[in-house]
């Protein structure tokens, strides 16, 4: 799965969630295409936002996020 529970996250996957976040937000991206563009659902993305998910380091959608 490709979020971890915010609990017990190292930083680097919250620094990541947030600098996609903050990315998105500057580019003046929707949510839908946000979350199709790293692959995740629109669920996911809204997790991402409220802070109670971050993007797992090694996933698939933490590797396009990096990109």
């Amino acid at each position: 799965m490709p979020i971890t529970k915010v609990q017990n996250h190292p930083a680097e996957e919250a620094v990541v969630t947030k600098a996609v976040l903050r990315a998105a937000e500057r580019l003046g991206l929707t949510a839908r295409l946000t979350a199709a563009t790293i692959g995740v659902s629109e669920a996911t993305f809204s997790r991402l936002r409220t802070g109670t998910a971050v993007l797992e380091v090694g996933s698939k959608p933490f590797e396009l996020a990096v990109l």
